[in-house]
């Protein structure tokens, strides 16, 4: 299948591609700019010229290609205003006969779960810095002509990137120092990076239209475990920060990383995902962020 993978050379665009090219499928890259194009070339991926400010590029691409991966992001606060819009220039673009259309959401969307586990049926709170998302899953589930599928995945971890990158950057910074937000007792839900590839490729290849898959394993950790655990392997200090004073420094992606969330994938499992890489916990402590 010839696939086009919005944010191909990101975190997660990266270990989609990965899976897709050994499962023997051709794959298209977002590139915008020269060093991103090479970057994708050596990766064995085709690079089309496409932004994420741009619209039109992403129609472009779509048109060019027999499915669409949308895992670009720009992580900002121009999120809002371009991911909606280039949803639905891919679903202009891929236009009719039924192609795959997989749309990148997260887990975030579900706000506090508490101790009851949410799963893919459970209904939405969304925190304020996600709130656009659902109207967006939404557009791609119910699209005519379109297989559109949704993705949540946890905050992802592994190969030293993801959220955890940056509590390690704090602890090799100067000030040696490992700052969260809220008390610490928080939990999150997590995957890891290369499973996650692993289940945008089988949706690909066999998710029935309007289908939504988190992406998690039964692993939970707590946000102030995975500080002491980079304190301590860093040589740093752990401090906390009142959730009202973090909010201050850090807007609302303060309230996103003190979300307490425990979140279960039963849909992905029986669609055949089957996660293997190494536990957060053993990653955080051993692994890759050294």
């Amino acid at each position: 299948m010839r696939v086009f993978v919005g944010g191909a050379s990101g975190y997660i665009g990266a270990a989609v591609c990965r899976s897709l090219i050994v499962r023997g499928h051709e794959v298209l890259g977002a590139a915008r700019n020269d060093a991103t194009a090479e970057k994708l070339h050596l990766a064995g991926v085709v690079p089309v010229k496409a932004d994420l400010s741009d619209a039109s590029s992403f129609l472009r691409a779509a048109k060019d290609a027999d499915a669409v991966i949308q895992a670009a992001s720009t992580h900002d606060a121009k999120s809002p205003e371009y991911e909606p819009k280039v949803a639905q220039a891919i679903l202009e673009g891929l236009g009719g006969g039924g192609k795959p259309f997989i749309l990148t959401s997260g887990v975030w969307v579900y706000g506090n779960t508490g101790n009851t586990p949410a799963t893919e049926d459970s209904p939405l709170n969304p925190i304020a810095i996600v709130a656009w998302r659902p109207a967006v899953e939404q557009a791609v589930l119910k699209a005519e002509n379109v297989r559109g599928i949704v993705i949540r995945p946890a905050p992802l971890y592994g190969n030293a990137g993801g959220l955890a990158a940056m509590f390690v950057g704090q602890a090799k910074g100067d000030a040696k120092t490992v700052r969260i937000p809220g008390d610490g007792k928080n939990r999150w839900a997590l995957v890891h990076v290369d499973d996650l590839g692993e289940l945008y490729a089988l949706a690909l290849e066999s998710a029935p239209r309007g289908s939504i898959y988190n992406g998690t394993t039964d692993e939970s950790v707590t946000l102030g475990d995975i500080g002491r655990t980079i304190a301590k392997r860093h040589g740093a200090e752990l401090t906390t920060t009142p959730i009202e004073e973090a909010r201050k420094a850090m807007g609302p992606f303060a309230d996103a990383l003190a979300l307490d969330q425990v979140v279960r994938s039963p849909k992905a499992l029986a669609l055949g995902w089957k996660p293997k890489a190494i536990s957060f916990a053993a990653d955080l402590a051993t692994g890759s962020y050294g």
